[in-house]
């Protein structure tokens, strides 16, 4: 039986396989380069159908370490592939921290993809489990969002996590998520680095 695209009720699944996850990393790097050089792309989409699934994707850039540039989306109007190099070119040239990203970078720079499920609404914020859940979190016209690693590398516990993405990402009270007053989404995310295609 083939492995069921869309998944609002299992966020624990895991649905790129090895040979897929090496297909969506070679699409962010070509897509990467084609930005550094200010040249467009669409990717061919491949012909495993997870591929043309609307998913929600993020690339994180980073060098040396430190976040790079990071971009993503939670409903794209595109299929898997394109949204991975249509993310991947918002992270290198449209992220308003950083400068545009250029040719002479590509060569030390590292990229972590994060594919996600879909959002799960919830009431209790007991449920974010720090580590495994990240967090959307929305009040009127503000909104912020924190991938599920986050926590883990600034070693928050849940109300720090939560604290943070209201604060700093949000631009709300860092106290806002009590009371019920917002609207709380948790999502997990496959999270993968994407290797540079090797040099012909």
């Amino acid at each position: 039986m083939g492995r069921s695209l869309f998944l609002p009720n299992n966020m624990d699944k895991q649905l790129l396989t090895e040979k897929e996850k090496n297909l969506a990393g070679q699409i962010v790097w070509v897509a990467l380069k084609a930005a550094a050089g200010n040249k467009p792309y669409r990717p061919a989409v491949p012909a495993t159908p997870i591929f043309s699934a609307k998913m929600g994707v993020f690339v994180s850039l980073y060098q040396n370490g430190r976040l790079r540039g990071c971009i993503g989306n939670f409903a794209p109007a595109v299929g898997l592939a394109q949204n991975l190099a249509d993310m991947a070119r918002a992270a290198a040239l449209d992220d308003p921290r950083f400068l545009p990203l250029t040719a002479t970078e590509l060569r030390d720079l590292e990229v972590e993809i994060s594919v996600l499920s879909p959002l799960q609404k919830i009431i209790d914020p007991k449920l974010i489990k720090v580590g495994k859940h990240g967090v959307y979190v929305r009040q009127g016209g503000h909104s912020g969002v924190y991938l599920p690693q986050v926590a883990t590398e600034a070693g928050w516990n849940r109300k720090e996590f939560l604290n943070s993405v209201c604060r700093d990402k949000a631009g709300l009270a860092a106290d806002a998520w009590r009371g019920g007053s917002i609207d709380i989404f948790i999502f997990t995310a496959q999270i993968f680095s994407a290797t540079p295609p090797a040099e012909k």
